[in-house]
């Protein structure tokens, strides 16, 4: 549920432009990838 919620903000935070909130969630785009992967 987490993982769902982090990729829905980071692609809000793309279409905004925001550069510290894009840099947090591409942390959590990495991280979610990871955690699907494993």
């Amino acid at each position: 549920m987490f993982r769902i919620i982090i990729i829905f903000l980071g692609d809000i935070s793309w279409e905004l432009g925001s550069d510290i909130f894009s840099r947090w969630t591409v942390l959590g785009h990495w991280a979610c990838l990871g955690s699907l992967n494993y």
